[in-house]
């Protein structure tokens, strides 16, 4: 039993630090007028964000994503949006194309599906 078991603090921050940077950068560097979240869209983040971690889960050597990990990591997300004043208060809108745009690094060309839809 040598193996290192990683709690779920650090496989959190793992994930996070996969995910956090290009979200961060691409919701401080647009136009808020454009680009804005709204409740509605509150399932196409939980999808994108779901479908990222799928993605990586074997790098992580994950076997299976918890709904404890994404409740936080969406929880980490709202606190993002609220520090960069687009929190629940001003209930902002955020296009589709501007979540296609952050799923992949500013390429809206590329095709993403979210598996719900």
């Amino acid at each position: 039993m040598n193996e290192l078991i990683e709690t779920d603090e650090l496989l959190e921050e793992r994930i996070s630090n996969i995910l956090r940077p290009v979200v961060i950068e691409k919701l401080t560097t647009v136009d808020n007028a454009e680009y804005r979240i709204t409740a509605g869209d509150r399932l196409y983040l939980h999808n994108l964000i779901v479908n990222r971690l799928q993605i990586n889960a074997k790098e992580f050597q994950v076997s299976q994503i918890t709904d404890k990990i994404i409740a936080d990591i969406e929880a980490e997300y709202d606190n993002i949006l609220k520090n960069i004043g687009l929190g629940e208060k001003e209930k902002p809108e955020l296009t589709l194309k501007a979540f296609c745009d952050i799923s992949h690094g500013g390429n809206s060309s590329q095709q993403f599906k979210p598996s719900s839809f």
